[in-house]
């Protein structure tokens, strides 16, 4: 008997046509097989139907077993290529264990490579992330530290412009007790009776001069100039008095007395013309 071995690609031409009874290996996509069969025509051998024994039915000689009661087929009924194929050699089982073998190590070495970098991937975000916090908490604490720092110096700078202040406010204290500490304090009736008698004398002595002038208030008013003025009576004058004006910055003084209310007016003395004048009056109390 003759063996042959024929090699068939995907798509190729037809087997050749042979004749008589021949054992053909037919590798088709790298897997061997024998068969048996008697006249090859196109690629395809010859197949005949036979009757099954148990059933009656119509089964090919080359099926193993009836398709209609699965009795099996009698004779050694020729298979196709893959059921006749061989068992596979001690050799390709080694081969095909050697390449399971490497698969499953390249797959472990995929997994593990996945695994660290994805790992890393997440060891990276959190390292960022606590990086990221970390940074925060550095630029708090920065801000922390400039606006302590910042607090101090405004804090000092605040403190030497109050005291600055409160220094010009004791000297503008004492510089405006010392100007408008007056030169005499004297009654109404005093001071016109020294102009009355003598205004020479009077002006010599009083004109010029800060004083504080006590007695009762008569009534106020407005001058031709736009000034306003309050009265203080002289006891025993009826027609003359003490004419006190205020600056304008001072008129809401006047405007809350009462007729005949007790006063002290501190002024400038002027002069006499009829009344005896003072300027730039303040009401004391």
């Amino acid at each position: 008997m003759e063996a042959q071995v024929v090699r068939r690609p995907f798509g190729g031409a037809a087997l050749p046509k042979l004749r008589g009874p021949r054992i053909v290996r037919l590798q088709t996509w790298g897997l061997p097989a024998t068969l048996k069969h008697g006249t090859f025509n196109s690629g395809r051998a010859a197949m005949a139907l036979i009757e099954c024994e148990e059933c009656g039915g119509q089964v090919s000689d080359r099926a193993a077993a009836c398709p209609h009661c699965g009795a099996p087929v009698p004779g050694d009924g020729a298979q196709s290529p893959l059921q006749a194929a061989p068992a596979v050699s001690a050799e390709d089982q080694e081969k095909l264990e050697l390449i399971r073998r490497q698969a499953s190590v390249e797959r472990t070495r995929r997994d593990s490579r996945q695994r660290s970098t994805g790992d890393g991937m997440h060891g990276r975000r959190e390292a960022k992330g606590q990086n990221g916090s970390g940074s925060w908490l550095l630029k708090i604490l920065i801000i922390l530290v400039v606006l302590v720092i910042a607090g101090s110096f405004l804090g000092s700078f605040l403190k030497s412009v109050i005291d600055s202040y409160q220094q010009a406010a004791s000297d503008a204290q004492k510089v405006s007790a010392i100007k408008n500490k007056p030169e005499y304090i004297l009654a109404a009736s005093e001071l016109y009776r020294a102009y009355n008698e003598n205004e020479v004398s009077a002006k010599i002595k009083y004109g010029g001069k800060l004083v504080h002038v006590r007695g009762q208030y008569i009534s106020n008013g407005v001058a031709l100039g736009g000034r306003s003025y309050a009265i203080v009576a002289v006891p025993g004058n009826l027609i003359f008095s003490i004419q006190c004006f205020f600056p304008q910055s001072r008129e809401h003084q006047i405007a809350i007395l009462k007729e005949g209310q007790a006063v002290v007016f501190s002024g400038i003395v002027g002069g006499k013309f009829g009344n005896v004048y003072l300027e730039d009056c303040a009401v004391i109390r």
